[in-house]
């Protein structure tokens, strides 16, 4: 787990260090962009992940973990690295990707419990006695 952190924050860094002082500029001064993309990304995924948990899925864990992972904010590798490869704005998907990283941190807790509680799993598992007596 540390040498995986080691990793990320390794990765982020070199991220940063291949942006140029103009995109940095320009990323902090895209107020929409930001707003629009830490509230799509914070707050309406999440919401689809309401959604995910109820779909019809098999294994019904499945849709469980689609909506735990709509809650997920957005990963270096998707969130930089296929801007990149698209030609995008690097430096608005970096500053989105540590920001909603970093918010994260204090939103999860209160939005995985919803989707939690949401999920038919869930209430199976709580009735069955844990989660491997739906399996």
């Amino acid at each position: 787990p540390g040498d995986l952190l080691i990793r990320g924050a390794a990765a982020v860094v070199l991220q940063g260090l291949q942006l140029r002082r103009k995109e940095a500029a320009a990323a902090l001064s895209a107020s929409g962009a930001i707003a629009y993309g830490l509230a799509a990304i914070l707050l309406l995924t999440p919401l689809l992940g309401l959604a995910a948990v109820q779909l019809p899925l098999q294994p019904p864990a499945l849709a469980l973990g689609l909506g735990v992972f709509c809650c997920m904010p957005t990963a270096l590798s998707s969130g930089v690295t296929f801007t990149q490869q698209l030609g995008g704005n690097v430096s608005l998907a970096l500053l989105l990707t540590i920001s909603s990283n970093i918010l994260g941190i204090f939103t999860m807790p209160f939005i995985l419990p919803h989707i939690l509680a949401a999920a038919p799993i869930t209430h199976a598992a709580a009735s069955a006695g844990g989660l491997a007596a739906t399996s």
